[in-house]
């Protein structure tokens, strides 16, 4: 398991979020030789977890456009990425990010990344 960290970042937490993006890194590694891997990189959970014990990281994340992982969200994720992994074919990624997003909102508040290719099918889909 990763952290949505290593795809996002987190102010004061460089070395949580480099360690997270090595993990990422092994498993994009490993995939490449042909393993079958896939590194979850979870946001944060509702009810439980680092971050939803904290009202004001929660407000923070909302106002940024990231949502928070539902029990019942999370659990069908993890269902369906290790079915993936049972599958006659490997994954066709190594990581996933497992966080609801609003897309809208989030690269309005991240101008720098508002025209970047990476997100062009994002903006297609709105």
């Amino acid at each position: 398991f990763s952290s949505l960290a290593a795809f996002l970042g987190s102010p004061g937490q460089s070395n949580y979020c480099a360690a997270n993006a090595a993990l990422d890194a092994a498993a994009h590694a490993a995939h490449a030789s042909g393993e079958r891997v896939l590194s979850l990189q979870w946001g944060a959970w509702i009810g439980g977890g680092m971050a939803t014990n904290d009202a004001s990281t929660i407000g923070r994340m909302e106002r940024a456009g990231v949502g928070v992982v539902t029990p019942e969200l999370g659990l069908a994720v993890l269902g369906g990425a290790l079915s993936s992994l049972l599958r006659a074919s490997a994954p066709a990624g190594a990581v996933l990010t497992v966080s609801p997003f609003d897309w809208t909102r989030f690269l309005a508040q991240q101008p720098a990344y508002a025209d970047a290719a990476f997100f062009a099918d994002v903006r297609a889909a709105e």
